[in-house]
């Protein structure tokens, strides 16, 4: 039997950690949607003791994935405060790959783990170079609603998944590398449903590793940009910026918003970073997408808008008019062609 102790800082050589992660009080946190880690090990079954947040609040709390070889993902509910779970067990003696995901968002709960542990050995890790793709983005991101039912559904993380967004899609269908910084109801700008928190905006988190309503910016875990360097950056925001209506909507300091992020992913990642603003399943409020048209022409920024027609497919809009799970795969083949045939990193 070996086991993995989280508890070191060190990152392990038997480990690749995917999306933002930090560690805390002994252990290592992972909270952004679509976060994890992975690993390999040659044995038959592999458990892993983890913590989080929320587990007594069935609205709240968290969901992890498990991808395990080429066997269908398992979903599960973290409804405790400390679990062991069992990720696989009575397999065939020989080497299988495990791939643990959160796919519920940071602004709801948090996960965190201790330690994983095999009955036979942990191999070492063998990077594959992908194209590195980071989006910054809202609900839709997170796959908000998308295994809801019923358009008049009240949110729960049960029925949030990232692994049924277009943001995971797109990573499958292209096999790459994403990252993503999104949180529900947060806006590029402003928006009606941040002005609760000490943070308020997308941008604000370029440079953190998790995200807290009750935390301030310097409360707040930081992330290292240099630990994960895109080749292109998503920027899927503006449907929160429009809740505060088209008389009330800020133009001109969007616009300035919009201009001083880009600024500061070109700062943080290179000159050479293609940057995208994607309407991501759902139209923009037609306000935002010219203000965005316009500080793009204004100044002479070398990005382009990418529209979406998702919500020409899959019928009902769950929760309150989110894409569904149809839409969520149109989106991602927007993206996929888009990437493909306009920037042909791939």
């Amino acid at each position: 039997m070996e086991i993995i102790d989280f508890a070191k800082p060190d990152i392990n050589s038997n480990l690749k950690l995917n999306g933002r992660y930090y560690h805390q009080n002994g252990i290592l946190w992972t909270d952004f949607s679509g976060s994890g880690i992975e690993f390999s090990f040659l044995g038959t079954s592999s458990s892993i003791t983890i913590v989080a947040t929320a587990t007594e609040d069935e609205v709240h709390r968290p969901y992890i994935m498990v991808f395990v070889d080429d066997f269908t993902p398992k979903k599960f509910e973290i409804n405790e405060p400390k679990m062991t779970i069992t990720l696989i067990d009575n397999l065939v003696l020989d080497k299988h790959h495990i791939r643990i995901m959160k796919i519920s968002e940071c602004s709801s709960s948090r996960v965190g783990y201790l330690n994983v542990e095999t009955d036979g050995t942990f191999l070492l890790h063998e990077e594959k170079k992908r194209i590195n793709v980071e989006i910054y983005g809202d609900s839709i991101t997170c796959g908000y609603g998308v295994e809801a039912s019923s358009k008049n559904s009240p949110f729960k993380t049960s029925e949030e998944n990232f692994a049924l967004s277009y943001a995971y899609l797109l990573k499958e269908k292209l096999d790459l590398e994403i990252q993503a910084v999104s949180v529900s109801g947060f806006p590029l700008y402003r928006s009606i449903y941040s002005e609760g928190s000490k943070i308020t905006t997308i941008p604000d988190m370029l440079n953190l590793a998790s995200f807290n309503w009750n935390q301030s910016l310097a409360e707040t875990p930081k992330w290292d940009n240099k630990l994960f360097i895109p080749s292109l950056v998503v920027i899927a925001l503006g449907t929160n910026d429009g809740s505060v209506g088209k008389d009330h909507f800020d133009k001109d300091g969007f616009k300035k918003q919009f201009v001083s992020f880009v600024q500061a992913l070109y700062k943080t990642y290179g000159s050479n970073l293609h940057i995208l603003v994607f309407e991501a399943a759902l139209p923009l409020p037609p306000f935002v997408k010219q203000a965005y048209l316009d500080a793009i022409k204004e100044s002479n920024l070398n990005i382009e808008l990418l529209e979406s027609k998702a919500t020409s497919v899959g019928g009902i809009m769950p929760v309150g008019g989110h894409p569904n799970k149809e839409m969520h795969r149109y989106a991602a083949n927007e993206l996929s062609d888009y990437i493909k045939n306009k920037l042909l990193i791939v």
